[in-house]
């Protein structure tokens, strides 16, 4: 859980404020400038307080990354998962997409947890997604019956983080990123490398 107890017991209109105003933060400023000094100051708390809320800035980005995420859930079709950043259908708002977009600057440790941190939601909810598609295309009699469901589910989140990392190292827009992930999702892992 990213979130401590004392945030919780926070009343509602409190919470939203804090994340409200974090938002604002990371949406103005690059993710290594947001410091907790940047951040007590906007919410006018103590460090003190802030940490009774949240063990650090990371835990404070994964925790609104989380929320935002979590909104379309229930919203997205499956084949949509891949396009979502470019079209979420209206399940988030352009703000949201724009914070959604920092992602790509967060560093490698915080990537990291966010794709194999098992006491994240994201984490969890990236791993269920997956499972759930490759069980559908079995279901479907598309998958092979030797495959291995974990490995094969395994094998999907690290293309996913590996993917990330590649489009940071070569610098690619957002539309590069998008292109890539479809091929490497629709016809890389459908198909294969092998012209046999």
């Amino acid at each position: 859980m990213l979130e401590k107890a004392a945030y919780l017991r926070l009343p509602e209109a409190r919470r939203q404020e804090i994340i409200e105003k974090s938002m604002d933060l990371y949406l103005e400023y690059p993710y290594k400038e947001v410091t907790i000094r940047r951040i007590v100051e906007r919410l006018q708390i103590n460090m003190n307080t802030f940490y009774r809320y949240f063990a650090s800035k990371d835990d404070l980005y994964l925790y609104l990354y989380d929320a935002i995420e979590g909104k379309a859930e229930q919203r997205l079709l499956p084949d949509e998962f891949f396009i979502r950043l470019q079209d979420a259908g209206g399940v988030w708002t352009e703000r949201e997409n724009r914070f959604l977009l920092t992602f790509l600057e967060l560093p490698d440790e915080v990537i990291h947890r966010v794709y194999f941190d098992p006491n994240l939601n994201i984490s969890g909810h990236i791993r269920q997604f997956y499972r759930e598609r490759l069980e559908e295309k079995r279901q479907k009699g598309l998958l092979r019956e030797d495959v291995d469901m974990d490995l094969a589910t395994y094998l999907y989140l690290t293309a996913n983080y590996n993917l990330l990392q590649y489009a940071r190292t070569y610098h690619l827009s957002l539309e590069e990123f998008m292109e890539k992930k479809e091929y490497l999702y629709y016809s890389l892992f459908e198909h294969g490398v092998s012209n046999k």
